[in-house]
């Protein structure tokens, strides 16, 4: 990708989050990809892509994906708050 492998296993993190955040968002709104393509606009290959951290993402395609889930953008990368206490709590030994 880049001469910075620092940067790339950055842009790897973000593409984890998203493809994530995405499929999370999908699944808890019980859409299909193909409803999901249907109501984003989006192609199903694209948002597979997405889903798979194989892809980065447009703008256009993240207002897409935020529009659809009725989110702002940058929830696309925000870990849910479950996830980010258990981690919390991981990270300053109170979890086993």
């Amino acid at each position: 990708m880049t001469a910075d492998p620092s940067l790339d296993s950055r842009l790897d993190d973000v593409l984890r989050t998203l493809a994530g955040r995405v499929r999370r968002l999908r699944e808890d709104r019980d859409l299909s990809l193909v409803e999901l393509s249907f109501e984003s606009g989006l192609s199903e290959s694209r948002l597979r892509a997405i889903e798979a951290g194989r892809t980065t993402a447009s703008l256009a395609t993240l207002v897409a994906l935020a529009e659809t889930f009725e989110i702002g953008v940058s929830e696309l990368f925000a870990e849910p708050a479950s996830e980010r206490s258990v981690a919390d709590a991981a990270s300053s030994g109170e979890v086993a």
